[in-house]
Order: C-alpha cells, then sequence, then structure tokens
C-alpha cells in the first residue's frame, strides 16, 4: 500500500523542479517595454544632436574688466559658449579680440544671442565704428596704426547693411585723409634730416660730392618748405555729421562734409564779340613783310 504513495509523492516533486513554459503574453510585454525603450534613448539621442547643432550656429558678445570685446560661439553641446577662433587666418584676425573704450560700450548688447553670423557682424561693425571714431583724430603713429588696422578688419566683415555700407565709405575716406597727413609729417622730417646731412656735406672742401650736394640741397628745400606749411597750415577739420544728422536733414540737402571742400570758381563773363586784346596785334597792326623780289634788289 505504501509503495504507489510514494511513486506520486517522488512524481510531484518532479513536475515542481521542472521549469514552466514561457507565456506568449509575458513574450510580447518583452519586446514591447524593449521596443519602447530604444525609442525613448533614440529620440533622446536625436534632441540632444539638434539642441547640440543649433547651439554650436549661435554667437555671443562678452567684455572683459579690461575693456576686450570677444566673440563667443556655442558649443557643441545643448548649451554653454566658448570663444571663437576660427581656423581661416583671416576669419580669425577679423574676429579677434579687441579693446573698446568706454564711451564706445553704450550700444553694445551683450546679453543678445546671434542665430546668424550676418547679424553679429552688424554688431561688430557699430563697435569697431565707435572704436575708429574715438581715435581717429589722434596725431600719434600708433592710434593710426590701430585705427587702420581696425578699419581693414571692419572691411571684411560681410554682412553689412546698406546704411553700414555707407558708413565705412565715409570712415575710408576719413582714415585716408589722417593717414595721408601722417607720411606727409613723416616725409616733412625725413626732408629735413636729408637737408641737415647735405649742408653738412657743403661745409667740406671743394669737390665733386660738395657740388653734388649742393645741388641736392638746392633741389629740396624747396619742397621741404612746402610740405611743412602744408602740414602746419592745414584747414581744421568740422565734426563729422551723424547718421541721425543725416537722416534729419532736409530733402534735397546734404549733410557738412568732414573736409571743408575748396570754394567753386565763378565762370567767367563771356567777352563781347567786338572786344580785342591789347596784348596780342591784330594782322593790320602787324609791320608787313617785304616781298621776296624787294628782298633780293641790291641796295642803291
Amino acid at each position: 500500500m505504501s509503495q504507489p504513495t510514494t511513486d506520486s509523492t517522488t512524481s510531484a516533486a518532479k513536475s515542481a523542479q521542472a521549469p514552466m513554459p514561457p507565456r506568449p503574453n509575458a513574450v510580447i510585454r518583452f519586446f514591447k517595454r524593449l521596443f519602447v525603450s530604444i525609442f525613448l534613448l533614440a529620440l533622446a539621442a536625436l534632441i540632444f544632436f539638434l539642441l547640440s547643432e543649433r547651439n554650436a550656429r549661435l554667437f555671443k558678445l562678452e567684455l572683459s574688466e579690461s575693456g576686450e570685446l570677444t566673440v563667443l560661439r556655442g558649443r557643441h553641446l545643448p548649451m554653454g559658449f566658448t570663444p571663437w577662433t576660427p581656423q581661416d587666418l583671416q576669419l580669425a584676425e577679423t574676429y579677434a579680440p579687441f579693446v573698446l573704450d568706454e564711451s564706445a560700450r553704450s550700444g553694445l548688447d551683450l546679453n543678445r544671442v546671434y542665430d546668424e553670423r550676418d547679424a553679429l557682424d552688424r554688431a561688430l561693425f557699430d563697435a569697431h565704428r565707435e572704436a575708429i571714431e574715438q581715435r581717429a583724430g589722434q596725431s600719434d603713429a600708433a592710434t593710426l596704426e590701430e585705427v587702420v588696422r581696425l578699419l581693414r578688419r571692419a572691411e571684411r566683415l560681410p554682412g553689412l547693411s546698406d546704411d553700414q555700407k555707407r558708413q565705412l565709405r565715409d570712415l575710408q575716406i576719413r582714415t585716408a585723409y589722417f593717414e595721408g597727413r601722417q607720411r606727409l609729417r613723416e616725409a616733412g622730417a625725413l626732408l629735413q634730416q636729408a637737408i641737415s646731412k647735405l649742408r653738412l656735406a657743403t661745409e667740406g672742401e671743394k669737390g665733386r660730392y660738395t657740388s653734388a650736394a649742393e645741388g641736392l640741397l638746392n633741389a629740396i628745400q624747396d619742397s621741404a618748405r612746402h610740405i611743412a606749411s602744408a602740414v602746419h597750415e592745414e584747414a581744421p577739420l568740422t565734426p563729422p555729421a551723424s547718421p541721425k544728422e543725416t537722416a534729419d536733414a532736409p530733402a534735397g540737402t546734404s549733410p557738412k562734409p568732414s573736409v571743408p571742400l575748396p570754394q567753386k570758381l565763378e565762370p567767367e563773363a563771356p567777352r563781347p564779340p567786338d572786344a580785342t586784346v591789347d596784348a596780342v596785334p591784330t594782322n593790320a597792326d602787324a609791320p608787313a613783310l617785304p616781298s621776296a623780289s624787294e628782298s633780293a634788289a641790291p641796295a642803291e
């Protein structure tokens, strides 16, 4: 009687230890959860990539405590900026940091984020224009060199508006005037040095070099005198017309030029038809020339 009970107990233990086959509903739920997880991860990666691409196209201006204006570009991350250093040497020089005076910082919007380079170029041009106008009237060579460098940077900004292109042309004209005046001063100083050397050469005994020095001295003294008088007796400059004055000017008029223009000469009145010039004799007043027969006749 005990043998069947033992067999049933053994079979029940074996059936309890054997793994249950997976149900079909559990497999479907597993694959659904796996698919949703992969989809969410891919969507998160796509959003991260798109935000990084958009942030990498953004620009911003930063002003340091020392007054240096720096161009920042977005990192290749969803947020954050870093100083922009282009790989192209010309672009790197154009967008390199530069010092901005305190009076030229009022128009800067440091909180603005530029989503295109044209808008950045317009903001940078305004900063360059303010810096150039603050330095343009100074006469030392170092400041003039800095003005020319800033002007060359402004010329390479491609995203300027039509109004800014007109302002750039005005800056080029004024900077060319100050640069030409500085070069004229340098030429006058070099001529004075040359005159001093040539005068020293004329103090020796008469010879080939002494005569040549005297000839050169006579040739350049007048030029040096004219250059010196042109530099020291230049006409004062009027302040340039601001864009607001240009816009407020009445129709048909133009603002005052930066450099005074020469006075216009009055046209000469027409001469009456019967008027003659006393200095030039007419054919009737001119003495008659002897004819060929008279000149060939022998004198009596």
